[in-house]
């Protein structure tokens, strides 16, 4: 369901969300009850609440490395330095120029416009 609300951020009325339920296989009758009696209002408001003003979350993406916040650049050079800097014990092997991370990124944008 998150890959649909995420697809769809401006449908998001009630009927939209029963759509979406549909497509992806879920209970709709069990869906509709919930929507109808609110039964995970109050969790909904609560992660908010925490992700608001414990984490300071105001959007997406947020990305997390090594369980700390990352507000620097989204391109792979910038993420590839944040991983490795995140890399305190030294786990991770990269593959040298990281031109095969690169390819697969240049695949996989070249896929999604098709």
């Amino acid at each position: 369901m998150h890959d649909e609300l995420f697809t769809h951020q401006q449908a998001l009325e009630d009927h939209h969300l029963l759509r979406y339920a549909k497509r992806i296989g879920l209970d709709v009758d069990r869906f509709e009850h919930d929507m109808t009696e609110n039964s995970f209002l109050k969790q909904v408001e609560t992660d908010y609440q925490v992700a608001l003003f414990d984490e300071h979350i105001t959007g997406t993406p947020t990305l997390y490395i090594n369980g700390l916040r990352y507000t620097g650049a989204t391109d792979v050079d910038g993420l590839m330095q944040a991983i490795k800097e995140a890399d305190t014990e030294g786990r991770i092997l990269f593959p040298k120029g990281g031109t095969g991370f690169r390819r697969f990124l240049g695949r996989h944008r070249r896929d999604a416009k098709v």
